[in-house]
């Protein structure tokens, strides 16, 4: 629950599969997210940007912050399959992995 597997943007890794169970699951909220993604957001060498505004995106637009430190997905319960199947530590998106990848202190 560090949330830093939420870096990514959403769009960029929402498949078919994820839009057909939306479909199915009346989330229009999300599709017409994802559809504004894909009409407005651009990237560039330094990441993804909103192209009318210029504005940048720095993680996920479901990604919640807890004011506790934990972070948690908005739409856990239909988040995309990509975020369902990763496991933590498995890519240098993750601070269990950069950690592991360090060794002992």
């Amino acid at each position: 629950m560090c949330g830093s597997c939420c870096g990514p943007y959403f769009s960029l890794y929402v498949e078919e599969p994820d839009e057909e169970r939306w479909v199915r699951e009346g989330r229009q909220d999300l599709l017409d997210r994802l559809e504004w993604e894909r009409n407005h957001v651009r990237w560039d060498q330094t990441g993804p940007y909103d192209v009318e505004t210029g504005a940048r995106f720095e993680s996920c637009v479901y990604r919640v912050n807890l004011p506790d430190g934990r972070v948690i997905c908005g739409i856990h319960e239909t988040k995309p399959k990509i975020c369902l199947d990763y496991p933590p530590g498995s890519s240098e998106l993750c601070a269990i992995y950069r950690e592991r990848k360090a060794g002992p202190g």
